[in-house]
């Protein structure tokens, strides 16, 4: 199988990705799941759902201008399925946002301390993810939906059906919070 793109720009930085050494197994797995890769309005970014088997990505980068940008963003989002997890982590967002990194490392796309200090973290440390999760809040400081979804996520991947459906229910409450706040932004410009 292979991944599910329509826009050609999608398709070239995956070609990109299965390029580069650390990225082809990330490609393969995105091909042999036959994920669905779009853009859509209602990301900044991108967002990873492993339970329907999709990234979305933000259509600001649907440009050749911000083609290296994509190519490091879609790295990240592939890290994600290749995770393959319904509900999200710090943990795993801090292992995508160093692979972002070293995409961006190995493309040559110079990136700001804002993500550089996510590289010498430690994924399995419960005070880096600490950091991690400050980090990522600031990462996305002018997004209140973004934040509130990002400060419900867990330090640690949860295991067990218990602790998954705890925090499957908590994600979902906060995306549903999250979907008010952008909602009356929009409502309020």
């Amino acid at each position: 199988m292979a991944v599910k793109m329509v826009a050609p720009i999608l398709k070239d930085a995956h070609a990109r990705i299965a390029q580069l050494p650390m990225g082809a197994a990330l490609s393969a797995q995105v091909d042999q799941r036959a994920t669905s890769v779009s853009f859509s309005t209602l990301i900044s970014g991108g967002f990873t759902l492993n339970v329907i088997n999709s990234i979305f990505v933000d259509p600001h980068l649907n440009d050749r201008n911000s083609f290296d940008w994509l190519t490091c963003i879609l790295a990240h989002e592939y890290c994600h399925v290749q995770q393959g997890f319904w509900v999200d982590s710090i943990e795993q967002e801090l292992i995508a946002y160093q692979m972002q990194l070293r995409v961006a490392n190995e493309i040559g796309l110079a990136v700001g301390d804002d993500f550089k200090r996510f590289a010498p973290l430690d994924p399995k440390n419960k005070s880096d993810l600490e950091q991690a999760r400050a980090f990522i809040l600031d990462l996305a400081k002018f997004s209140v939906p973004t934040q509130t979804i990002y400060a419900s996520l867990p330090l640690f991947q949860p295991t067990g059906a218990a602790d998954n459906i705890g925090a499957a229910f908590k994600q979902l409450s906060a995306a549903g919070l999250a979907g008010i706040q952008a909602w009356q932004l929009v409502r309020d410009k």
